[in-house]
């Protein structure tokens, strides 16, 4: 039986754009919740999350991390950004995306994105 060389190369063309398609849309719909600062605690260890806050304190080590301290008047965490030469306005509200983690027995959060709330 001869595989039509034509027909073999439409159907992996087919399946492969079906496949990209899903892995868009599985991509699109998977968005990460958003908590309240005073909200978080161990239970929501190793899990990826956003809040919005403002900066209360901040040091920029090397050039490459910045270590914060994000939160209001009734709960603090710090926060630690890894590979940036930026610091960030106090005056200005943030949306910090990352994941809790334990550090020295307290929570934190290793941050992988931080935009301004608009």
């Amino acid at each position: 039986m001869i595989i039509d060389t034509h027909k073999l190369i439409k159907y992996s063309l087919i399946t492969f754009l079906l496949f990209i398609s899903i892995v868009f849309i599985i991509d699109y719909n998977h968005k990460v919740p958003t908590s309240k600062i005073e909200e978080l605690g161990l239970k929501d260890l190793n899990k990826y999350i956003s809040v919005e806050s403002k900066t209360l304190k901040q040091n920029l080590i090397n050039n490459k991390t910045l270590f914060l301290t994000i939160g209001n008047k009734n709960k603090t965490i710090p926060a630690i950004f890894f590979n940036t030469n930026k610091t960030l306005n106090p005056k200005s509200s943030y949306i910090f995306t990352g994941k809790i983690t334990l550090y020295q027995k307290e929570i934190e959060l290793i941050l992988y994105e931080v935009k301004i709330k608009e």
